[in-house]
């Protein structure tokens, strides 16, 4: 079997979308079958214990879905496409982190307005990256 060899002060973990309203509502059947929650908390803690940086990417967006990609908006205002659920607002319950999975004073956590967590977030890229790793992605 190969072995992976990861160099602690080179790399972080980054946890996507850990949020309320996509694990506790969007996915809870599949996250609950699959044991999401438990093993991302078994990750966050070895990691944590070996001293890798934990880093949340959370999804949010306004409340009346000004800053949603603009196809999808142009998409609901013809019509084509039913308004999303009231999920992923920003300042709501739904956009906070799983309890189960809270962060630690330590950890790092910011929003971003897309679905990727790189595209256009330069709370990644430029301030955690340059600082930790002395470069950005």
């Amino acid at each position: 079997m190969l072995e992976t060899k990861i160099d602690v002060k080179k790399t972080a973990l980054l946890l996507v979308d850990m949020q309320n309203d996509l694990i506790k509502v969007d996915v809870k059947e599949m996250a609950e079958q699959k044991g999401v929650i438990n093993n991302t908390a078994k990750v966050i803690a070895t990691a944590r214990k070996i001293g890798v940086p934990v880093i949340y990417a959370n999804h949010v967006h306004r409340r009346d879905n000004a800053d949603v990609v603009p196809t999808v908006t142009d998409w609901m205002l013809q019509g084509l496409m039913p308004p999303p659920r009231e999920a992923y607002i920003e300042g709501t319950p739904g956009v906070e982190i799983v309890n189960e999975l809270k962060p630690a004073p330590e950890d790092h956590v910011f929003s971003k307005r897309r679905s990727s967590a790189f595209y256009n977030s330069g709370n990644l890229n430029d301030d955690f990256c340059a600082s930790q790793f002395n470069s950005a992605f």
